[in-house]
């Protein structure tokens, strides 16, 4: 019997502020690395890095998909999304998300219009690197959260690659403090970012 599992009120407050896709270079990494997952049989991955000050950053394989969800809000009610917050640290078959109306639909305009039919959201909330992502695949009959728990090497190397993004993001928000610049230092200039 499967049962569903519902989603709680978050215990801590990311996700506050603003909200906005990842950038030109952070997208090209991203590309190449989601590409790696199609060898598993991944077609989609999508990603958010959380900030300390409540902002957060999405990656969608999808640009209109993601452009929607962000301009629209649609994260504040995507039922992935508020599940993974509610939790410590999750691994979670998407079918066994129990989901209000407006969830539902958020939920089924992903599944339809980007063919995305199962998947798996994985999140480590309360950790130094608080991260949520989720990974699928266009086929109906591929059972994916079954193949990522003989394939926990998958889950790892995704979490190992946004922890690397969101660490790099972090040293270039540090490295691009004002303090620097006004010293003629310009992180993007010096090489060390590339």
């Amino acid at each position: 019997m499967n049962s569903k599992l519902n989603i709680v009120e978050p215990e801590i407050e990311l996700m506050s502020g603003e909200a906005s896709l990842v950038n030109h270079r952070v997208d090209e990494l991203t590309r190449n690395f989601a590409s790696q997952l199609e060898k598993h049989g991944i077609m989609h991955f999508s990603y958010t890095l959380l900030h300390g000050d409540g902002s957060s950053q999405f990656y969608f394989n999808d640009k209109k998909w993601g452009k929607r969800m962000i301009d629209d809000e649609c994260h504040k009610e995507d039922a992935l999304v508020q599940y993974c917050l509610s939790k410590n640290s999750s691994f979670v078959p998407w079918d066994l998300l129990a989901m209000n109306k407006q969830q539902k639909e958020i939920f089924d305009e992903r599944q339809n219009v980007h063919k995305k039919y199962n998947g798996v959201a994985v999140s480590l909330i309360k950790t130094d690197t608080p991260l949520m992502f989720a990974l699928s695949t266009d086929s109906k009959v591929f059972d994916l959260p079954h193949y990522l728990a003989k394939h926990k090497d998958v889950i790892r190397d995704s979490v190992d690659f946004i922890k690397g993004i969101h660490r790099d993001q972090r040293v270039k928000k540090l490295l691009s403090s004002a303090f620097l610049e006004e010293d003629g230092f310009v992180p993007e200039k010096s090489g060390i970012l590339h």
